[in-house]
């Protein structure tokens, strides 16, 4: 018979997996014989798939198929899922391909970094130019360790909306024009991907006119299109509620009416979560 013409497909399973062992073992844990011929020591995973209407379990402690994958072949075609699924897929297919050339269609992912390398230096060192906002590079941390044990640098911006941050490597450190400290002035707040996509958006749509924060105009502003403001010494915020302005104390305590004049005329008002 004529060899078949083979095309190449490449898939991703979602599957369960032993601790290594000898195909020996494997061959024992299924009540089978070795057959002959096998080497007793190699180390192979004992698999499971995931459940399939249309397939039979073939082993009682199993409620999906199980099989047998050599270790090697088993390391190279799967990632343990123990982070996330997502990290996993993304360390999997940084281990097959170039990551850096994986298009959605229209930009790769390697141009997409560059694009938001770029984006982030045009306006950091819009802020530094203009002296609007406290910005800066450095390559330590806060605590005086270098960025991920040397190599990179990390660039801060202290915004009205809350504290932004990113990494790059030495190569691109001539990108941004900004004032050099030797450690991050600030310590790291926490903030996440979702964070910093928040605190821009709110800062692109929300017009800040003073170094430091919002005016009062600008905070009622925020709180009529739903945001929560409040001043640096709060440990509340104040809202907008059917019209009317209220405010929610660090203690918990929801009061009706508060006390505008003595803060009329703060410009360090944050919009805040």
């Amino acid at each position: 018979m004529k060899k078949p013409e083979m095309t190449p497909y490449i898939g991703v399973k979602l599957l369960r997996a032993s601790e290594p062992m000898t195909k020996s073992d494997y061959c024992k844990y299924r009540g089978w014989e070795l057959p002959k011929g096998e080497d007793p020591n190699e180390m192979v995973r004992l698999v499971e798939y995931a459940p399939d209407p249309s397939s039979t379990p073939n082993h009682e402690n199993h409620k999906g198929y199980v099989s047998m994958s050599p270790q090697h072949v088993f390391d190279d075609s799967y990632v343990n899922t123990a982070s996330s699924k997502e990290a996993a897929l993304s360390e999997l297919i940084e281990r097959k391909f170039d990551g850096k050339e994986i298009s959605d269609g229209y930009h790769t992912r390697g141009e997409l970094y560059d694009f938001r390398k770029m984006y982030n230096a045009a306006l950091f060192n819009e802020f530094a130019d203009k002296g609007i906002y406290d910005v800066h590079k450095s390559v330590r941390h806060e605590d005086g360790e270098p960025c991920f044990g040397g190599g990179w640098f990390i660039v801060v911006a202290i915004l009205p909306t809350g504290q932004i941050s990113n990494h790059y490597k030495m190569e691109d450190w001539g990108l941004f024009n900004l004032p050099v400290v030797d450690k991050a002035k600030y310590e790291f707040d926490g903030h996440t991907p979702e964070d910093v996509l928040d605190r821009l958006e709110h800062l692109a749509t929300h017009a800040v006119s003073k170094v430091g924060g919002l005016t009062f105009g600008e905070a009622t502003e925020a709180m009529n299109k739903g945001l929560k403001v409040a001043v640096p010494e709060w440990g509340g915020y104040w809202f907008k509620e059917a019209g009317m302005v209220k405010v929610m104390t660090a203690e918990g305590e929801l009061l009706e009416t508060p006390h505008f004049q003595q803060y009329i005329f703060r410009n360090d008002w944050k919009i805040v979560k």
